[in-house]
């Protein structure tokens, strides 16, 4: 619906855009379940690698992306687990996380997704107002390394990049920082049904937009919160996401 529109049918230029960056901006997906499949030594006992090795013993790319995007739960380790695999240990959890926290190329090898046109058009026609991208990070290194392609990409003084630690073992909620910080926003961009909900339940949404990319564990959010939507008196949108860049092997 969203990318049918003209942007600034959608956006104009009063607006103050807050943008998520795993999952709307850079697909994360791909290629940390493609480092998952290099390291059968460590995975193969705990998860069912097997089904996205094509005939050739090479990798299917085009069925990891199918799987990720249209997964129904958001942690990407569950789209691995195999009843008839042996249960997952601390170790094998944390190697998982090293694949994408100490990967000092993760995000310069990721592809983008098609929000990136969205916000390049905003950029170079000076749309909005001001874009903000909040995005949770695990490791600090983890979060300089998307700071790093956001300055190579933006450098304009009305696009900001802050990081909110988050990932397992934190629960820091971009709500809180809205509030603190934005409260003035007026279109909020997320793919989490988590962060969502956070959103929903505790910013002032009134007469404000909310924007996200339907995946798997997202496409019942509407329905399924329909009466916390009205509540809110906000309008919300979703659109298809796609992979806009190369896939680095």
């Amino acid at each position: 619906m969203f990318f049918n529109q003209r942007t600034d049918d959608v956006i104009n230029r009063s607006d103050i855009v807050v943008c998520d960056w795993d999952g709307c901006i850079q697909d994360i997906t791909i290629l940390w379940s493609l480092n998952i499949i290099r390291n059968p030594d460590i995975f193969k006992d705990y998860l069912n690698i097997e089904k996205f090795i094509d005939s050739n013993g090479e990798p299917n790319i085009l069925a990891i992306k199918d799987t990720m995007f249209a997964r129904e739960k958001y942690e990407i380790l569950d789209s691995f687990l195999d009843p008839n695999k042996k249960e997952l240990t601390k170790q094998v959890k944390d190697d998982f996380y090293k694949l994408y926290t100490d990967d000092e190329n993760f995000y310069r090898n990721s592809p983008f997704l098609n929000m990136i046109k969205v916000i390049n058009t905003i950029s170079n026609q000076d749309i909005c107002k001001k874009i903000v991208f909040l995005s949770h990070y695990i490791t600090q290194p983890e979060a300089t390394r998307k700071k790093e392609i956001f300055d190579g990409l933006f450098s304009e003084s009305k696009m900001e990049f802050v990081g909110i630690q988050g990932g397992p073992n934190h629960k820091n909620n971009k709500s809180t920082w809205l509030n603190d910080n934005l409260p003035e926003w007026t279109l909020f961009i997320d793919d989490s049904p988590r962060v969502l909900l956070d959103i929903l339940n505790n910013c002032d949404c009134k007469n404000k937009n909310i924007l996200y990319p339907r995946y798997g564990y997202n496409k019942d959010f509407e329905e399924t919160n329909d009466e916390l939507i009205v509540k809110s008196e906000v309008e919300i949108y979703s659109y298809i996401p796609k992979i806009y860049s190369k896939i680095i092997h």
